[in-house]
């Protein structure tokens, strides 16, 4: 259950947030192991249609930026490879965090550390926040090493090429749709307000129209009568379709398969994936995190249900005893046979981390090269579609002129 709370920390200031427990006497317990003196606690309702909508956003919002995440580990390793101790570098950021939410974030791990905790239970304990699972448990396998800086070193360049990879896949799919909204924009507004007018003057002269005008006509006919109803369909379908993919798992899995389906963007989709997995779980490797661990966080990280399935089965096949390429091997999957190739050979070399890093690089070279395509066929796919209906309206409501002159 999810609770609100508000109250004061050790040093004076006011302080909210929202923090998950079974009870307001779990709040109670938790709140004080973070040094806050709670003021009011509520427990959020979570029934109604709405509380799904709700509890997809608060979850968005709890996540730690990644661009944030990695800039703070960059200068918290910068701080410890000069030899500066853990608390003095939290102390020393926590005075240059941009919001106060970021100021209460380092201040709680702060304290929880100065209070005998380890750097990898505070990120778990803390309460305003959600780190990732892999972040911490690669913290902690260093801090047992003695290797934090380095950790954390390679932990905020791993952040940014994951960042990195999922802004060109972002760009790819927001900036065709950008021009397919725009374009729909045009049109509506063509038939809503230029072709009603221009059918008033086909209307006075009394003459027959041409097959293509008439479609037009009814078509901004019908947008005049049932375009408010059709706009609201489509919100409600829209919120309807969001809400069932963020709490129903079996519908995720049926968009990811279709997704992978589609032309261009299902394989770059794919080979964005593989690249963010190759890149984490290589540095899990290197951290000494175990094989199954190391596979189980790295495919958390993936945001396609599909592929996310294909590799936790192969994990409890790990789990039987199997390699981790013979575990891939032996299901029908969608990976690509370099993919399964150069894990084989990782493991038989017995440099899997180093193979698995070689292999991110390459699939991140194949993103942008994949981008570039995907963009320079897409674009032109895009406008010259649009163009094509733009025209045929055009064309359509300008052969009853050309007839009317040629009479």
């Amino acid at each position: 259950m999810l609770f609100k709370y508000s109250g004061f920390d050790k040093s004076g200031k006011s302080i909210n947030g929202k923090i998950d427990a079974k009870s307001e006497q779990e709040v109670i317990i938790k709140l004080k192991d973070l040094g806050v003196f709670p003021q009011k606690i509520k427990a959020q309702n979570s029934d109604g249609f709405f509380a799904p909508i709700a509890k997809f956003f608060s979850e968005r919002y709890s996540k730690i930026p990644p661009e944030y995440l990695s800039i703070l580990t960059k200068e918290l390793s910068i701080y410890l490879g000069s030899g500066i101790s853990l608390l003095s570098a939290l102390q020393l950021l926590k005075d240059n965090q941009d919001s106060h939410k970021q100021q209460q974030f380092i201040a709680q791990i702060h304290q929880m550390i100065a209070e005998g905790s380890s750097f990898a239970d505070a990120l778990k304990r803390q309460a305003l926040y959600t780190v990732p699972s892999y972040f911490i448990k690669t913290v902690a396998a260093s801090e047992m090493r003695g290797s934090l800086d380095k950790a954390l070193a390679e932990l905020s360049g791993l952040i940014k090429k994951n960042f990195e990879i999922e802004k060109k896949v972002n760009g790819a799919l927001t900036y065709p749709l950008f021009i397919f909204t725009v374009s729909m924009l045009v049109l509506i507004f063509l038939i809503n307000y230029v072709i009603p007018k221009i059918a008033e003057i086909f209307v006075q002269l009394n003459q027959e129209l041409p097959l293509s005008t008439r479609i037009v006509i009814g078509a901004g006919n019908f947008m005049q009568s049932y375009g408010v109803y059709l706009f609201l369909f489509f919100i409600l379908s829209f919120i309807g379709i969001g809400t069932a993919y963020a709490n129903s798992e079996s519908f995720q899995k049926k968009v990811s398969q279709r997704v992978l389906k589609i032309p261009l963007a299902g394989k770059f989709i794919l080979i964005s994936e593989i690249a963010r997995f190759s890149n984490l779980f290589a540095s899990l490797l290197r951290s000494g995190i175990a094989l199954v661990d190391a596979v189980n966080l790295s495919a958390r990280a993936i945001k396609n249900r599909e592929i996310e399935r294909i590799f936790d089965e192969a994990n409890a096949k790990i789990v039987e005893g199997k390699s981790f390429s013979k575990s891939l091997a032996m299901q029908e999957s969608i990976l690509p046979k370099s993919f399964l190739h150069a894990i084989s050979v990782g493991e038989e070399s017995g440099n899997l981390p180093e193979m698995m890093r070689n292999v991110a690089e390459l699939y991140e070279f194949e993103v942008q090269n994949f981008q570039d395509k995907f963009l320079s066929l897409l674009e032109p796919a895009v406008i010259l579609f649009m163009g094509v209906i733009v025209g045929f309206i055009i064309v359509s409501m300008l052969l009853p002129i050309f007839s009317i002159s040629f009479t």
